[in-house]
């Protein structure tokens, strides 16, 4: 049975997808590459709806693999709070 946070997540994780331009890089890619823009922009969303920091959202998260499964990442891989920070203010955003 599904929760209620689940399927947020799978919800979030395809509009995500489907929100960056051409076809949704790998989740993390070690090195310069990083985590892709829809990876960001899932985890922000995340933390818009459980209403959370960035540091207490990833610590959250670690408590959540499944939900953590749904993008593409193990609670090993999940981005360090300030890589969200500083990845949030690079993606560009129509306003």
């Amino acid at each position: 049975m599904q929760t209620k946070i689940s399927r947020f997540a799978e919800a979030v994780v395809s509009l995500a997808k489907k929100a960056v331009a051409g076809e949704p890089a790998p989740a993390y890619r070690p090195g310069r590459d990083g985590y892709a823009d829809w990876v960001i922009l899932a985890v922000q969303d995340f933390k818009e709806y459980l209403a959370h920091d960035y540091r207490t959202l990833m610590d959250v998260l670690r408590e959540m693999p499944r939900v953590v499964e749904s993008l593409d990442l193990t609670v090993e891989t999940l981005p360090h709070f300030s890589t969200m920070c500083t990845r949030k203010q690079a993606i560009p955003m129509k306003r």
